[in-house]
């Protein structure tokens, strides 16, 4: 919205989403395609100064914690990445519902939902990104999908931490923790927020520098 809307939809929303008063999430994927964007169901219909929009959207992240809804749409039938665009969909407009959809063993303390669509009306105001737009529509899509890498890498950081820690700390066999015998084949078990000297921390690119995300010029969104 902050990169791609005017300053209509702005104005409308980033002041209530920044104060932490609203929330927004992206409902992309769909139930027969996923997230291939190409093959997208859901549709958009121009009707004098509203879309109506027709569809479903599944596993949407925190779908039935926010009220806002970043619904991509294909616009008035056209075909391939083309017709492809966005529009901001509010909980309380007529023909919108949302649902709550399956925990997950990885997030559990993020809700995922199912957004209904069955000619909601939605004000042309809305419009974030439009037909033909399809590029600017991914360059900020990407930033998204960064961020999902620097979130489970965290995650995954703060689970081998709290593995470390408790096999510091268990009483096994008369002794605490594993002592001097692990099994064949594992890491020493470094102390926590000492990550780097794992398996895990080590990766594909060598130690994570200290303090900092990963920044190195070799890797592209596409690597993630």
């Amino acid at each position: 919205m902050l990169l791609l809307g005017d300053e209509t939809v702005q104005s409308k929303y980033l002041p209530e989403i920044i104060a932490g008063r609203r929330g927004c999430n992206i409902a992309l994927t769909e139930p027969g395609h996923g997230s291939a964007l190409k093959h997208l169901e859901t549709t958009a219909t121009r009707d004098g100064d509203e879309f109506v929009v027709n569809g479903s959207k599944s596993y949407v992240t925190a779908a039935v914690v926010n009220d806002l809804h970043a619904v991509f749409v294909r616009f008035d039938g056209i075909a391939g990445a083309k017709g492809i665009g966005a529009l901001i969909v509010e909980d309380g407009f007529e023909g919108v519902s949302v649902e709550r959809g399956p925990t997950f063993v990885g997030d559990g303390g993020i809700p995922h939902g199912n957004v209904e669509l069955r000619d909601a009306r939605v004000p042309a105001e809305n419009l974030i990104v439009g037909a033909g737009q399809f590029g600017r529509l991914m360059r900020a899509f990407n930033m998204e999908r960064l961020h999902n890498c620097a979130f489970w890498l965290g995650a995954a950081e703060a689970a081998y931490d709290e593995a470390a820690r408790y096999v510091q700390e268990r009483q096994a066999f008369g002794q605490l923790g594993f002592g001097d015998k692990l099994p064949s084949g594992y890491d020493p078990i470094p102390p926590p927020g000492d990550m780097n000297n794992t398996t895990i921390g080590r990766g594909a690119y060598g130690p994570l520098p200290a303090g900092k995300l990963i920044d190195y010029p070799h890797v592209t969104a596409g690597d993630c």
